[in-house]
């Protein structure tokens, strides 16, 4: 029992002299203490000043730490409604991701196409005309082609042209002879592909 009780005093003698080493130095802690309270000194006002020689052990009277405790209180508040507030953002983020999304898919869904050329928007069509907003105009004349059509020709054109090259094929509008025809060609394969 007596070896229980040696050993119990040695170890608490440790700490109490590492303590007593350390009051000697600034700690981190203390400094990180002492600049939050210059801090809030400077914000709100009132507040009681530290003595350079300021000890965390010292205790302040009951109407200092009423008032250092008033403000924890409000610095809990304003950090509980900034979280609320990067909370809603985060949901509002995320709806707007997801309504992307959607549109995204929905857009899969339908028959719209790119336009090959400039590989931003859809193609359109107003009757026998097939146009883009890029300045891409194809008149199909009799042809009866619609979008469908187009995004049928394009896909068994790209898929032709992968089975024997990796590179990408590139389209161009070329007039020849009164008619107007989309062009998937490809310089390294020799591919050519009449889309329309």
């Amino acid at each position: 029992m007596s070896r229980l009780k040696k050993n119990r005093e040695a170890f608490l003698n440790r700490f109490r002299t590492s303590e007593s080493n350390n009051n000697n130095k600034p700690s981190l802690v203390r400094n990180l203490m002492v600049q939050e309270w210059k801090t809030l000194q400077a914000e709100e006002g009132g507040l009681p000043q530290l003595s350079d020689n300021f000890d965390l052990q010292s205790a302040p009277d009951d109407t200092d730490v009423e008032q250092v405790l008033s403000i924890l209180e409000e610095i809990k508040s304003e950090l509980l409604l900034e979280e609320q507030r990067i909370l809603e953002e985060y949901e509002k983020s995320l709806a707007f991701d997801e309504a992307g999304l959607c549109a995204a898919i929905d857009q899969l869904k339908t028959d719209e196409v790119i336009c090959p050329i400039c590989k931003k928007n859809p193609l359109m069509q107003n009757k026998q005309i097939i146009f883009c907003c890029c300045g891409m105009r194809i008149d199909t004349e009799l042809d009866g082609l619609n979008i469908a059509n187009i995004k049928s020709q394009l896909e068994e054109g790209i898929s032709l042209h992968n089975t024997q090259c990796v590179k990408e094929a590139k389209f161009s509008v070329m007039k020849q002879a009164g008619v107007e025809n989309l062009l998937m060609t490809c310089e390294t394969c020799d591919f050519m592909f009449i889309v329309i």
